[in-house]
């Protein structure tokens, strides 16, 4: 286990980190239609491959992709975690850029 203060730095760093991945992430146009998951799907393959999880991006239609991360660690639970990469189209009204974090 770190020390108080070290962990501390750690803990920061890792938040900012994630901040910035995560508006990278939002600023990534995936508006539905049409959908155009590819460039966030190629964006969470890095990350999640720079964590160790094997990465596989099943394109179901063109720019439409599934992206399946297996991590192994061992016999155990199973932790599955679902959701989507498109958004809703943005609309009118925004009082600032939209799709930036």
């Amino acid at each position: 286990m770190l020390p108080g203060s070290l962990l501390n730095v750690h803990v920061t760093r890792r938040r900012a980190r994630m901040k910035r991945e995560l508006a990278d992430l939002v600023a990534i146009d995936t508006q539905n239609p049409p959908g155009r998951e590819a460039p966030a799907a190629q964006f969470l393959r890095g990350l999640l491959m720079t964590e160790g999880f094997e990465v596989t991006l099943q394109e179901y239609k063109l720019e439409r992709i599934n992206v399946v991360a297996r991590l192994e660690n061992g016999a155990g639970p199973v932790f599955a975690f679902n959701t989507h990469m498109d958004v809703v189209p943005v609309g009118e009204g925004w009082s600032f850029r939209s799709l930036r974090a």
